[in-house]
């Protein structure tokens, strides 16, 4: 249930908060600060949600780091922090689709990596119009780049190359076999367990597998 018209503070952030009208406010940590802040906003004086760039994003990750898999959340947190790096301090309500494309387009990434940059942006963004943090995704209208087809597969003399590399009683040598024999990827190839093994198949559900 959420919070309605009643500053409260995150125990573990310190930080002061306001739900108004189902949107969530930041207030700061100072509390006479959080109050005076709290109360402008009752009286109308400024009714627009305030949160950075970089507290958004924090939130974002706290949330996905306790509801999602740990993969998840490193995935995120590591495409994420680029974009925090260079706009950590950006208004939200102030982003505009044309922010993000101007800074994509300085990056030297390949569009496949571009297009997983805006998926995690736009995600975050989703998130907080959902959890009430911001009342519209400022960047609904941005569009992704286009992934490039992964065209290059390993061929059998690369694979040859690479057992050559690894010993035989290293472990890593059996999850290079099995991924070259199965054509899993190697995350799954790392996932499975025996509780998988249906007969002469390994049946992974999700979230191990697609």
């Amino acid at each position: 249930m959420g919070r309605n018209n009643k500053p409260w503070q995150r125990k573990d952030t310190k930080v002061w908060y306001v739900t108004i009208d189902g949107i969530r406010h930041l207030l700061g940590k100072n509390q006479d600060a959080a109050f005076k802040k709290f109360h402008a906003l009752m009286a109308n004086e400024t009714r627009q949600e305030r949160i950075s760039v970089f507290e958004l994003m924090d939130e974002f990750l706290d949330w996905t780091q306790n509801h999602r898999a740990i993969e998840t959340y490193e995935g995120y947190k590591k495409l994420l922090k680029r974009f925090v790096d260079d706009n950590r301090d950006r208004d939200v309500t102030e982003l505009k689709p044309f922010h993000v494309q101007k800074w994509l387009d300085q990056q030297e990434w390949g569009n496949t990596y571009k297009c997983g940059m805006v998926t995690a942006i736009k995600r975050c963004f989703n998130w907080a119009r959902k959890q009430g943090y911001i009342s519209e995704n400022p960047i609904q209208n941005l569009e992704k780049p286009k992934a490039n087809r992964r065209e290059k597969p390993v061929t059998r003399q690369e694979y040859a190359t690479v057992l050559k590399l690894v010993k035989k009683s290293d472990p890593f040598f059996d999850v290079v076999v099995f991924s070259w024999e199965s054509g899993s990827r190697p995350q799954e190839s790392l996932r499975f367990t025996a509780n998988d093994i249906k007969g002469d198949k390994i049946v992974m559900a999700n979230p191990k597998a697609k």
